[in-house]
């Protein structure tokens, strides 16, 4: 998609080089003006209920094929799966005041 299409300008920054809308305008990815366009398309909670599954299963997929690679590459295996058993990773929060 060409964002001249839909009057949006991007200027890049110096100091981040990231891009900024001007004008108090949004500034939008392709892939969301993809999401955008087809969900302006959806008129009933059943539509949206499936365009939630099919965003929920690109996304397990893409988890899955990520966890095969690792897993054939040999940077997980079952010693990692018994270790993640017993992990902690939650942020501890001070209960007292």
């Amino acid at each position: 998609m060409d964002n001249k299409k839909y009057n949006l300008k991007v200027e890049k920054t110096d100091m981040v080089n990231e891009p900024i809308p001007t004008w108090n305008q949004p500034v939008f990815t392709p892939a969301q003006l993809e999401v955008i366009n087809a969900v302006a398309h959806l008129h009933s909670e059943e539509e949206i209920r499936g365009l939630k599954l099919a965003i929920s299963n690109y996304f397990a997929q893409l988890v899955d094929k990520e966890m095969d690679r690792l897993w054939d590459e040999g940077e997980w295996n079952e010693q990692t799966l018994e270790e993640l058993k017993t992990a902690h990773y939650r942020t501890p929060y001070n209960t007292t005041k």
